[in-house]
């Protein structure tokens, strides 16, 4: 999303940024020893993908990286739908870690912030378009609901929305489906796990033909299907997301149909988790 926003054809080699006190080197191609199931960008907290273009310090020793587009992010948010009255500024040096004000997610990447209303949001979330595509309802788009509609729950998580909530959500109307949108934007499609060879591919229903209960293979308790989980689809084997520790293969399962810089204004939802440490942390 923010590559379709600060789209560049062109590269320059090696930069200075005011996010790092070191040179940083352009690569186009994978590097010797470089774990590319492991390293996440320094903005945005997307691991690095093979075929990513990125910048890497030279300086030995740094561990710092960051993506190509995410060095072009722009260095403030005037008149966002969220905190229209101040204009956000981009901290790409924040020394604390911030609670997002639309995902709820804790990170310490780089942040857009209202240093007089300590609104904060991450960089993900600043370009979230107006509708996206989601695999978990692939035949319409999702639109952000404000709480207007009536009582219902999450199709990934399962758990009801409140009628006393102000958080928005990702709905489709006419099919009465809703999700939260930490649900629907901080799990990767794929991940690897030390209990299963193969990859694990995020499910949104029952599985087809599996006759069984289906039981987590880490915590070994019995769950229900028709909340998101990780399936082994050869060795039958599935995890609740809460139990995986995440390493994403792929996360572009959504895409953006109309690329905004956007904020929300709603009350903070306090999670049993962190999705994004959850994806992101070995």
């Amino acid at each position: 999303m923010i590559k379709d926003t600060v789209f560049k054809e062109t590269y320059e080699s090696s930069i200075t940024h005011n996010s790092h006190e070191h040179p940083l080197l352009l690569f186009q191609n994978p590097p010797v020893n470089f774990d590319y199931e492991k390293v996440v960008c320094n903005a945005c907290l997307i691991p690095i993908k093979k075929t990513t273009t990125f910048y890497k310090c030279t300086h030995h020793g740094c561990e710092f990286v960051i993506h190509d587009w995410c060095t072009r992010l722009p260095a403030e948010l005037k008149d966002s739908k969220g905190h229209p009255q101040h204009t956000l500024l981009l901290l790409p040096k924040a020394d604390h870690s911030f609670e997002c004000h639309v995902c709820d997610d804790v990170s310490n990447g780089f942040v857009y912030s209202c240093s007089k209303c300590g609104y904060e949001i991450d960089v993900i979330c600043a370009f979230m378009g107006v509708k996206i595509t989601h695999k978990s309802h692939p035949h319409h788009q999702l639109s952000r609901e404000f709480s207007s509609f009536k009582r219902d729950f999450c199709r990934m998580c399962l758990s009801l929305y409140s009628s006393s909530e102000n958080d928005p959500w990702l709905s489709c109307k006419s099919c009465n489906f809703h999700l939260h949108l930490g649900c629907a934007l901080l799990f990767p499609e794929t991940i690897k796990h030390k209990y299963d060879k193969h990859p694990m591919t995020l499910c949104y229903s029952p599985v087809e033909n599996h006759v069984d209960d289906y039981f987590c293979e880490v915590c070994e308790e019995e769950f229900d299907p028709n909340a998101s989980f990780y399936h082994c689809h050869e060795c039958n084997q599935s995890l609740h997301r809460e139990c995986a520790p995440l390493i994403p293969q792929t996360i572009a399962y959504i895409h953006a149909t109309s690329m905004v810089p956007y904020n929300d204004p709603f009350k903070k939802r306090k999670h049993k988790t962190n999705a994004r440490e959850q994806c992101f942390i070995l």
